[in-house]
């Protein structure tokens, strides 16, 4: 293992601290999403429980960090600004690449184009230090006794996964584009086709909206798995398009979990009925004296003169 000036790190141990880290920021969001919502969720570009950006940014931290690993407020603000700067150039180059926002944080106060905002910020500035001061010599001490022959092949197998995960992930955003498109162009014909009037458009405008209808149905699950793991996805070319897609996606989801609900309760119901094993038991029948005191009560008084 040769170590690289400047870096202090040799290839092969990089490799092993991307994955750790690649693996330990998908935790995170998990964990944090699941939190949020209330429901697991695979989170992520990739299908692999990993995520890059979080290996990259440990990575570019540790390399820096080195001459400032005593100090731990220049620790603070150099991490802040290197996360922060990492965030915003991978959020723009995802939407120049695929034309899709993968995250927004518009609703947070001073935010930058949705992709970075002081809270998030601070958060990562914060979450370096302890990475750095606790964690990392543990992750490095790791690396070291883990056997040079074992690391090198699981170096190799992620290589090779990582490489067909991508690969499956970017056709999966394709497509999903693809469908926008033609969202797009079904929505164009049905409003130039609205403006018309003839029984002849009138067949041709049901069959339009059959294709409309189709394509709003989301059968494949990588397009469905994005839609869940970014629930601010947005389209910068196909806004509506995504917003119907999205809004499709999660009526669909809501009925299904309701139709699970009710159907769970009503087996609940059905349990808690229980038919009756005893018949009920029978009055008893009133005795002579009993019936000769109730007829006397019935009869009349006499009338006094």
């Amino acid at each position: 293992m040769t170590i690289i000036p400047f870096i202090g790190y040799s290839l092969y141990q990089m490799a092993l601290m991307f994955c750790f880290w690649s693996f330990i920021g998908w935790c995170i969001e998990v964990c944090y999403m699941t939190i949020e919502t209330g429901e697991y969720q695979n989170r992520g570009f990739l299908n692999m429980p990993i995520c890059p950006i979080y290996g990259f940014g440990v990575l570019i931290i540790a390399v820096f960090s080195r001459p400032i690993a005593d100090k731990p407020l220049l620790l603070f603000v150099i991490s802040l600004v290197l996360c922060t700067t990492l965030e915003l150039v991978v959020g723009l180059g995802m939407e120049k690449l695929f034309n899709t926002r993968w995250w927004d944080y518009s609703h947070e106060r001073f935010n930058y184009r949705g992709y970075i905002c002081p809270k998030v910020s601070i958060l990562w500035g914060l979450g370096c230090v302890f990475v750095i001061k606790v964690v990392q010599p543990l992750v490095e001490a790791a690396t070291i006794r883990i056997p040079f022959r074992f690391g090198i092949i699981f170096i190799a197998v992620m290589g090779v996964l990582i490489a067909l995960d991508l690969t499956a992930s970017l056709c999966a955003v394709a497509n999903l584009n693809k469908r926008l498109k033609q969202i797009d162009d079904i929505s164009a014909l049905m409003l130039k086709g609205s403006i018309k009037i003839g029984e002849k458009l009138a067949t041709e405008t049901n069959e339009i909206l059959e294709k409309y209808e189709k394509l709003l149905v989301i059968k494949d699950k990588q397009t469905e798995r994005f839609l869940k793991a970014f629930p601010n996805i947005r389209s910068v070319t196909h806004s509506e398009s995504m917003e119907a897609l999205k809004q499709k996606y999660y009526s669909n989801r809501f009925a299904k979990k309701l139709e699970i609900k009710l159907k769970k309760k009503l087996k609940s119901f059905k349990k808690g009925i229980k038919a009756p094993s005893e018949k009920p038991a029978a009055l008893p029948e009133p005795s002579v004296a009993e019936e000769t005191q109730t007829e006397s009560e019935l009869e009349p008084a006499p009338i006094g003169k």
